[in-house]
């Protein structure tokens, strides 16, 4: 894996889980136009740098710690295939390599 790759998804997993930036919004307006297919799990990263708690006291260091996940997933738009990428919140079932999923894409942009 690259340094930048490393960066961009350090990056993601810290704006998604500390919902900082506008990514909500783009997620929203994306969602909203309602285009839609299918895609596949291609892998999945524990975002081991980013441990939330979720209790207030705890009998070890990993005692109800949760951590968000990456998934890269695979889709095709019209014959087209792509590649995409997402941060999965704590609070959410990350979903395991090979399993289906629905993307949601920009019609103008589905990349």
């Amino acid at each position: 894996m690259s340094m930048l790759t490393a960066l961009a998804e350090a990056k993601m997993s810290i704006f998604t889980t500390f919902n900082l930036g506008n990514g909500r919004k783009i997620s929203a307006k994306i969602v909203s136009q309602n285009n839609r297919t299918t895609g596949m799990i291609a892998s999945v990263k524990t975002c081991w740098w980013i441990k939330i708690n979720t209790k207030p006291f705890r009998r070890h260091m990993l005692d109800g710690a949760k951590f968000p996940h990456i998934i890269h997933f695979t889709y095709t738009v019209d014959g087209a295939a792509y590649q995409g990428s997402s941060c999965v919140d704590w609070q959410l079932r990350c979903p395991d390599k090979g399993e289906r999923v629905t993307v949601f894409y920009d019609k103008n942009d589905p990349a």
